[in-house]
């Protein structure tokens, strides 16, 4: 098995875990309270991977637009699995928009029934990302449910402000 197919399969395989925890929590405890849970775990679990993701990029943290987009497009070639197809612009304003082509989750949650009330647990791993990087952002629409079923698409715009201070510099958040 050649590399890529390895980071595949460990990937594909922990998604399935992801996915059948969270189908399991729904059918256990709901949809609200799967959210819920899924959405706490994210947030524990966030500033721990963004640590190790800094680590093996070699980044001390993020104080740049030009640092952010070196440290999402390392993360997402390090965290995300072929079956996820987004694109990105990244705007000179310090403005990212985001454009979620196919997700696998919308598909998951479509086949279990469960897509109307899911709020995407997706975008808000990304956004305690910047948390945990301590960005500040704004993001629009400011909405938590699933923009492709509600909607037909998921687009966001994410406007971050970064100091012009350049003794300021944003480390990840233990």
């Amino acid at each position: 098995m050649h590399e890529h197919e390895l980071k595949q399969f460990l990937l594909r395989g922990w998604m399935t875990h992801d996915a059948m925890w969270l189908k399991n929590a729904i059918e256990m405890v709901g949809i609200e309270r799967a959210n819920r849970l899924n959405r706490a775990a994210i947030r524990d679990m966030t500033p721990i991977e963004v640590q190790r993701v800094l680590a093996a990029l070699g980044m001390g943290g993020v104080s740049s637009f030009a640092e952010l987009k070196t440290f999402l497009t390392g993360a997402m070639g390090l965290l995300a699995g072929d079956y996820f197809h987004y694109r990105w612009w990244w705007d000179p304003a310090d403005l990212l928009r985001v454009r979620v082509d196919e997700c696998f989750a919308f598909k998951g949650l479509t086949r279990m029934g469960a897509i109307a009330g899911y709020q995407c647990g997706l975008l808000d791993r990304v956004y305690r990302w910047f948390d945990a990087l301590g960005l500040d952002y704004a993001v629009s629409p400011a909405v938590e449910h699933c923009t492709m079923h509600h909607e037909g698409r998921c687009v966001r715009e994410i406007q971050f402000t970064f100091s012009k201070d350049e003794s300021v510099r944003s480390t990840c958040k233990p």
